[in-house]
């Protein structure tokens, strides 16, 4: 393993627990927690994520994404619970329950868990039985619960745990197809009505080989398995593209995302387009 760039710069010898090979920086484990929280910070500043006035809720779901963002979210100073959708899936859903719960008692904060079949009338295990648009109906199920929860409770956002690479790919998949429901929506944040709560990604400028790594330096357990009903994803192939591309052309991901953000929020005007629910 390559020595922490911070601890070289200050004459210390410790290994790094991480290469981010987009940014050509290898960070040791207290250095990766301290590089993950200032740009966690700086998406939150520049972006407005996160206001003054805000009951926030962390949408976890058992994965190392949310749970690392929950945690993180603590660590640099805001007060936020998390909810949990129970999605129905036999076996899958119970362990990942179990993980959200010990992150709650970690952090000292609520967690509260909605069952989707409360919403929607059928649960994700349903859905698969009877179509293979499982991904879209439980994406839609899960913002349609989250709404509903949010608002009656009086939480006014919703963070996720979508990061860097989560919105590079959805963003080519997008372009690819010209999905202007999605470019018109396109952005860490989408802002908060009188209806629906803001949703806002605060790991924006976060980089998944770092939060996975966080995750194993730090003891925040998280659900290691893929949704079983996953296999039809279109958007992990769009990451993994990127990806390769980001190996031939170290900050690929970075520039790719963040100059359309740039191009698309501003020359065409789409950033503040409203949430479908």
């Amino acid at each position: 393993m390559r020595p922490c760039y911070v601890c070289h710069q200050r004459g210390i010898g410790n290994e790094s627990v991480v290469y981010l090979r987009t940014y050509r920086l290898a960070l040791c484990g207290r250095h990766l927690k301290e590089w993950i929280e200032r740009r966690t910070r700086e998406a939150i500043a520049e972006f407005g994520l996160i206001e003054p006035d805000d009951r926030m809720l962390v949408a976890v779901s058992g994965g190392k994404d949310s749970l690392a963002l929950w945690w993180i979210l603590s660590e640099i100073g805001y007060e936020a619970d998390g909810l949990f959708i129970d999605l129905g899936i036999p076996g899958f859903s119970e362990r990942s329950r179990a993980l959200c719960q010990r992150m709650a008692e970690r952090l000292g904060r609520e967690l509260f868990v909605v069952a989707v079949d409360e919403f929607a009338g059928e649960t994700i295990a349903d859905v698969a039985g009877r179509t293979r648009k499982v991904c879209a109906l439980c994406g839609k199920y899960k913002r349609r619960a989250m709404n509903e929860f949010a608002r009656m409770h009086g939480y006014t956002s919703i963070a996720t745990g979508h990061h860097l690479l989560d919105e590079a790919g959805s963003l080519l998949y997008n372009l690819v197809n010209w999905s202007t429901k999605f470019l018109k929506g396109f952005g860490p944040k989408k802002q908060r009505t009188d209806e629906l709560p803001a949703k806002i990604k605060p790991f924006v400028k976060v980089l998944p080989q770092a939060i996975k790594a966080l995750c194993e330096h730090y003891g925040i357990e998280y659900q290691k398995e893929r949704c079983p009903y996953s296999k039809g994803a279109k958007t992990p192939l769009y990451e993994d593209f990127l990806t390769k591309l980001d190996e031939l052309s170290p900050g690929l991901i970075h520039r790719f995302y963040f100059q359309g953000l740039k191009l698309i929020g501003g020359e065409l005007n789409l950033r503040d387009g409203e949430d479908e629910g």
